[in-house]
């Protein structure tokens, strides 16, 4: 069994929100969440052993979403089959890439 080294409940804003709005809402939520629990060096030190591109970049673009960066990022955003993304399927990749850096960091989400 996993010994979890840390706790960041972000299950509280896993809610039925629908829409755009709902999506944002949620993702400023998680990601102001994680810089809460976190240093700053933590987000900010490419150089610190700690510092991890891909969920750096997820929390940074969860944290700055508005309805209109959203809108327009999904406009460009395409998966590897070379089609365009709905803003669930970007959450749900986000929430993957959040899922997968704290199995292996051992930060037990509250879920």
């Amino acid at each position: 069994m996993a010994k979890w080294v840390k706790t960041v409940d972000i299950k509280q804003f896993l809610t039925d929100e629908k829409g755009y709005e709902g999506i944002v809402s949620i993702s400023n939520n998680i990601a102001n969440k994680f810089i809460k629990e976190f240093p700053d060096y933590f987000v900010s030190d490419i150089d610190h052993y700690d510092y991890d591109y891909q969920f750096v970049n997820v929390i940074l673009n969860m944290k700055d979403l508005t309805v209109n960066s959203f809108i327009l990022e999904l406009d460009c955003v395409q998966d590897h089959y070379d089609r365009c993304i709905s803003a669930v399927e970007l959450f749900n990749v986000w929430l993957n890439i959040i899922y997968d850096w704290a199995d292996e960091n051992r930060i037990w989400l509250g879920l």
